[in-house]
Parts: C-alpha cells; structure tokens; sequence
C-alpha cells in the first residue's frame, strides 16, 4: 500500500453564546498567543503568571457575548483577540450552517468586527458523541500581519487584521465515516499555512501565506481520523513537521512535504492528541477503543 504521496505546484453550543477571557493570565507575557497551544505549539508561555482561580467577580477582566459558539482557542495579537464560532439559523438543516471569525479588542472585550464564512460544501450534521463540539474546532493562526483560519469543508481563508478577506482555499469536501468533522488547526512555516486536512482530502498543505496558492499536498491513506494539529520539531538543524495518524507517527519535510520518517506506534483508531515535544523526544497520545502513549 502507498503509504504517501506528494504533489508540488511548478511554482512555489448546545448553543452557549458567552466566553470569558481572563487577561491578567497574559499581563506578564510580553509576546502574544498567535496559534493553537501558543508558541511553537507547546502550550507553555514562560513568562505568564496566570490565576488560579476565577469566578463571575473574581480575577474577571470583562465578559462578552458572542455570536454563536465554538470550541477553538482564542490567539492573542497585539491589541485583539481573534477566534471562530458557529451558529444555525432556526430553520434547521445543513445548509443553515454558519461559520465566523470574530475579533475582539483586548483590553475592553469589544467586538471589533466578524466576518461570516460560506463554504463550497456545508459540513455534515456530526454524529455520535463528537457532535459536541460544532463547527468552529480549529484556532486560528497569525503572523502578525495577517490571520489565517481553517474551517474544514468550509476552507482555508486568509484575513487582514482590520478583517479584509485576502483569500480562501477548498481543501476537500470528504467526511470519514464516523461524521465526526474535523479540528486540526493551521500552523505556520516561513512563509507557508501548514494545514492538516485529513477528514476533508487525506491530506496535509502548504498554501503560501500571500495568495493561497498550494505549494505542495502530501497525501496517504493512513491520514484519517486525524484530529491533532501539526507540530513544528528543530532538532539537530532540521526541522520536521510531525503528525499522529493511526499506527502511525509521520515526519515531513515542511519545504516540500516528502516523508522523511515514520514509526509504527500501535495507537489504533482516532488519534485525536497533537504530537508533545519535549527534551529533545516526541511524545504521541491517542488511539480507540485502547488509548496509549509513545514517545
């Protein structure tokens, strides 16, 4: 079986409407927070003093409701908030389905401006215990300039920070067979949007962060039931992008996509986890009905 393949371009809730941001957990970070687990994907902000504890009057900055819900994170930009939610018009149906990408002041809570995002293809109603968390799983990522958000079969857009839409992208219009959806988050290398889109086209993209344009698309059928967000690993003066799939854990080279590695790691079903870098080791999580661990 093809385990991989690449294609280079010739040119390179539950409708729960209130979310509460806690600001003194960032006031002593003097960077931002621009994608999925912060910095470098590893969920670690040194030079944060967050609370430990909260309440409606307790180490609360101010609250704001939004539009619809959603269960991505927010990312931190200078003085906004961005992030993605959802709603479904009372008639009801697939084609109701409605996804946006709002932005925040981050000082008063302000909504700032939303943009409403109409895909090519409307998601399939989720089934099963996943149905849970909607259509609006995936964080968006920034450069600072601009952000870029995924949406599954809703695509991948690209947005000014003032909130012009700069383009969008159709990276596939599949469902895996469980209709659980899709949540894996974009990512940035150079000037590539790394995107995962394993349950829309079994396949992994670099779209150039300018225009859009597919720079290269590495596919395989082991990328299914894929819901973790890439990572970023530098070690010994390489850079990788490594992805849990199932069974599998998989290292690309994130300037055209080859494989350059894979490990068999047992880990069956979904795989839901990114890959945990630490020390120098990547740790995988994941796997149904037997969860597991590697590193």
């Amino acid at each position: 079986m093809k385990r991989i393949s690449i294609t280079l371009s010739k040119t390179i809730a539950l409708t729960c409407v209130t979310a509460c941001f806690f600001a003194r957990a960032w006031a002593a970070s003097p960077g931002d927070w621009t994608q999925f687990r912060g910095p470098n994907g590893s969920g670690i902000s040194p030079d944060a003093t967050p609370p430990t504890a909260w309440s409606d009057t307790q180490n609360l900055k101010w609250k704001t409701p939004l539009p619809g819900a959603g269960t991505s994170s927010p990312i931190l930009v200078g003085g906004k908030i961005f992030l993605t939610c959802w709603m479904e018009a009372a008639a009801g149906g697939a084609s109701s389905f409605q996804r946006e990408l709002v932005c925040l002041d981050r000082t008063s809570g302000k909504i700032l401006w939303s943009k409403s995002v109409q895909g090519e293809a409307q998601p399939d109603r989720y089934e099963g215990f996943m149905q849970e968390h909607g259509y609006a799983s995936h964080t968006p990522v920034s450069d600072g300039e601009n952000v870029f958000v995924y949406f599954g079969r809703g695509g991948a857009l690209a947005f000014d920070l003032d909130g012009k839409e700069l383009w969008r992208v159709n990276l596939g219009n599949d469902s895996n067979q469980k209709n659980w959806g899709s949540a894996s988050s974009p990512i940035l290398y150079k000037d590539c949007v790394i995107i995962s889109a394993s349950e829309e086209s079994h396949a992994v993209y670099a779209l150039n962060k300018k225009t859009g344009k597919q720079l290269w698309k590495a596919e395989g059928d082991a990328l299914t039931l894929v819901f973790g967000t890439p990572v970023i690993s530098e070690q010994g003066g390489r850079t990788d992008i490594l992805i849990a799939a199932p069974n599998e854990l998989w290292a690309l080279n994130p300037d055209n996509g080859k494989l350059r590695w894979f490990a068999e790691t047992g880990l069956p079903g979904n795989i839901a986890p990114s890959v945990v870098l630490g020390e120098g080791v990547a740790f995988a999580f994941g796997g149904f009905p037997k969860l597991g661990s590697l590193a």
